[in-house]
């Protein structure tokens, strides 16, 4: 205190502002400190968020990819069955029963995954929420219809070898041709296996042309939805940008 005392006004403000510039650039750089810290919390925030997104648009793309395999199954089988119908037709054959004109395919090989929660939660914060639920509905109906396709297959198959021992006459193309010569309980057989083959058949069929025009429509649906809520992280389809 007593150095303080004997120091001049001149030397008192000179020690004065020493002290106080250093204080000023103390506090100077604690704050530039601490903005940096800041900042660098916000970037990482930011960048987090930013991760999290393009994670969630990941996962909504891969929902999309699935709903086009699912629709694309189910037309793609649909149009077989069109086509076995209008091959009969064209040959000559346009009165055989639909089981003769359909003979079916062995199973598909294609596997499918299941629609994951992470692929559709997002659609509980869009206006077309019902989506959610239609797609789970959309997925089971696609995979039941190739598995009763594949039961009819194969029980048309049976039918067919179960036939030809009791048919008189040719066949076409090793689809045989229900004959008037059945009689009896073979013949009962023959036709109670043929009516159970059709009405499957037909429920196929009716289940087909549903889920291509659900498929296509949730495709659309979905799409729209993604893009509304990822914006650029979702990518265009090529379908789009054809037509862009």
């Amino acid at each position: 205190m007593e150095f303080f005392q004997e120091l001049t006004a001149d030397q008192k403000l000179t020690l004065f502002v020493a002290f106080a510039s250093a204080l000023l650039g103390g506090l100077i750089s604690t704050a530039a400190s601490w903005l940096t810290t800041r900042q660098s919390i916000v970037a990482n925030e930011t960048t987090r968020q930013l991760e999290k997104r393009e994670k969630e648009a990941f996962y909504a793309h891969q929902g999309l990819i699935k709903i086009n395999q699912y629709a694309n199954a189910a037309y793609s089988l649909k149009k077989m069955i069109d086509d076995q119908f209008d091959a009969a037709n064209e040959a000559g054959h346009g009165d055989w029963l639909p089981v003769q004109k359909v003979r079916g395919t062995p199973k598909y090989d294609e596997s499918f995954e299941s629609f994951l929660s992470e692929e559709m939660v997002f659609l509980l914060k869009t206006k077309d929420s019902q989506m959610l639920g239609d797609m789970i509905v959309f997925e089971k109906r696609v995979v039941a219809s190739l598995n009763n396709f594949h039961t009819y297959s194969e029980e048309r198959i049976e039918w067919s070898k179960k036939l030809q021992k009791g048919v008189i006459g040719s066949s076409q193309e090793g689809i045989p041709s229900l004959s008037a010569e059945l009689e009896g309980e073979f013949a009962m057989i023959a036709d109670a296996e043929a009516a159970f083959l059709t009405e499957l058949l037909g429920g196929i069929m009716e289940m087909l042309d549903r889920d291509t025009k659900d498929g296509f429509s949730l495709l659309h649906r979905y799409n729209r939805a993604a893009k509304d809520e990822y914006g650029d992280l979702f990518p265009t389809l090529e379908y789009e940008a054809s037509q862009c």
